[in-house]
């Protein structure tokens, strides 16, 4: 790696600017690692002498974090159930399916109704059952992997037909 790339790379991930970065790699030999570490060193040594303001701003900064954190969490736990499902069956017939994402949330928003619905459900012999990302994964392989099977009889049964009749 050159050593204007090494600077720039350096700057990105420290969040200082070019020149800074170059001469803290200067300081540390051009070892990038060591370049990193002093910088975090001086940064700390400045936090320290500016006061009382920065600790009330860090503790803003800490909270917004937080929120940011509790948010993309959210985000993440919404889009895992989206990937997986609640299968509702009945004599071994599947009738519908619906992501983990809106059973929750119907259960949130109208939770007397929804436990209600699926105790009638229950008694009148449905099945309900959970199909992960994972088994929904190897179900579809499993399919692909039929149809490609069915596929090749199919093309064995045309080569054989169309031998005999020769």
């Amino acid at each position: 790696m050159e050593r204007l790339d090494m600077a720039e790379t350096l700057a990105r991930k420290a969040g200082v600017n070019l020149k800074d970065a170059r001469d803290a790699l200067a300081r540390e030999n051009w070892d990038m690692l060591d370049a990193m570490l002093l910088l975090r060193r001086e940064s700390g040594a400045r936090a320290g002498k500016k006061g009382e303001a920065d600790v009330d701003n860090g503790k803003a900064q800490g909270d917004a974090g937080w929120l940011s954190k509790a948010i993309a969490w959210i985000g993440d736990m919404v889009a895992r159930g989206s990937r997986c499902f609640v299968s509702v069956s009945r004599d071994g017939k599947p009738r519908f399916e619906v992501t983990v994402t809106i059973a929750v949330l119907l259960a949130l928003v109208l939770h007397g109704f929804f436990l209600f619905g699926v105790a009638v459900m229950l008694l009148m012999g449905y099945r309900f059952s959970f199909i992960s990302e994972a088994r929904d994964r190897e179900m579809r392989r499993d399919v692909d992997e039929a149809a490609q099977a069915a596929r090749e009889v199919q093309d064995r049964s045309a080569v054989n037909s169309l031998g005999g009749n020769a």
